[in-house]
C-alpha cells in the first residue's frame, strides 16, 4: 500500500513503506499495485525540504498520539492550531470530532450521547478546551477510572 502526502512542516512527501525489497534497488522500480497492502510499518520513507532522503518512525510523524490520563487529570496537548480533532477514549468505548477555532473546540459529533464535551467541565466524562486565545488545547479524564485517550488532530 503506497501512500503520498503533503506536508509542509517537517516532511515535504513520503510514501508509506514497512521495508525496501531485497531484489530491488530503488523504490521508484515497483509499481503501487505491486505493493503489499500493510496496516502497520515499522518506519516512513520520504524527503524533506532540503531534497535529502529521511527515514522517521510513524510515532515521530504525529500520525495520533496515545495518553493515559488518570482520574481527573488535565491533557495539554499543545498548540494544535485551526482544525479538526478527532478522540477516541476507548474505556468509554466512545469517539468524538471536534472543529476548532483561535478561542474554543467545538462537538461536532460524538458516538455515544453524553460522553464528550466542549468546554472546561467537570460533567460528563470528557471534556476538551482551550484555555486562551490560540493556546493549548486539553483534554479532561472526567471518568471514574483511569482512560487511555488518543486523538489525531487534521490541520
Amino acid at each position: 500500500m503506497g501512500v503520498y502526502i503533503d506536508y509542509q512542516k517537517t516532511v515535504k512527501s513520503f510514501r508509506l513503506f514497512g521495508s525496501c525489497p531485497k531484489n530491488v534497488e530503488c523504490m521508484a522500480d515497483i509499481k503501487m499495485n505491486q505493493l503489499t497492502a500493510a496496516t502497520k510499518v515499522s518506519y516512513l520513507y520520504g524527503e524533506d525540504s532540503g531534497g535529502n532522503q529521511v527515514k522517521i518512525t510513524p510515532n515521530d510523524y504525529n500520525l495520533y498520539k496515545k495518553v493515559k490520563a488518570s482520574i481527573g487529570e488535565t491533557i495539554d496537548c499543545g498548540f494544535l492550531g485551526l482544525g479538526l480533532l478527532i478522540v477516541i477514549s476507548n474505556a468509554a468505548g466512545a469517539s468524538a470530532s471536534f472543529l476548532l477555532d483561535s478561542y474554543n473546540a467545538y462537538l461536532i459529533k460524538e458516538s455515544r450521547t453524553g460522553t464528550f464535551f466542549a468546554g472546561e467541565v467537570d460533567s460528563g466524562e470528557i471534556a476538551v478546551f482551550r484555555r486562551a486565545t490560540n493556546g493549548s488545547v486539553y483534554i479532561k479524564n472526567n471518568r471514574a477510572s483511569e482512560n487511555d485517550i488518543i486523538y489525531r488532530f487534521l490541520g
